[in-house]
């Protein structure tokens, strides 16, 4: 299941501003000067598994820590409420929390910060993910996709 419940009118990329290998997903429209929609959408669970943390930190915020059935590992950062705990069964496309900028995106638009983590801890682009899991192909030049 995409990551965040909303599919329409949402974009991510594979650059993270960081760097890293990470995308943060939010809702077209919401810019800083055009003040974030605090719809706060449904984020869900990418893929079953268990909820392996659940923690508060000056960086992510408010983050939701799953490992996939997959082996993998899925973070999602800068939520506002988070409907899981440690040790939770999850399934794929159960929401586990909602959309916010806590964290070091206080300043930032609503968005969930997502990132897959394979066995080894070596980062993947979820962009590149979703083309191969989703069928999601939408991805223009600049990397800014927009499911429909």
């Amino acid at each position: 299941a995409f990551p965040l419940a909303r599919r329409s009118q949402v974009w991510y990329g594979c650059s993270h501003w960081d760097g890293s290998k990470a995308t943060d997903i939010g809702v077209v429209g919401d810019t800083a000067t055009n003040p974030p929609s605090k719809n706060r959408f449904p984020v869900v669970a990418y893929t079953s598994g268990r909820i392996i943390g659940v923690s508060v930190n000056p960086t992510a915020g408010k983050r939701v820590d799953l490992l996939g059935n997959d082996g993998r590992r899925y973070y999602y950062s800068h939520n506002c409420k988070v409907f899981v705990k440690t040790g939770d069964t999850v399934s794929a496309g159960q929401v586990v929390a909602t959309t916010d900028n806590t964290g070091s995106a206080a300043t930032s638009v609503e968005h969930v910060h997502f990132e897959i983590h394979l066995s080894n801890s070596q980062k993947i682009c979820p962009a590149e993910d979703f083309k191969t899991k989703l069928n999601d192909t939408n991805c223009g030049s600049q990397q800014l996709c927009i499911p429909l």
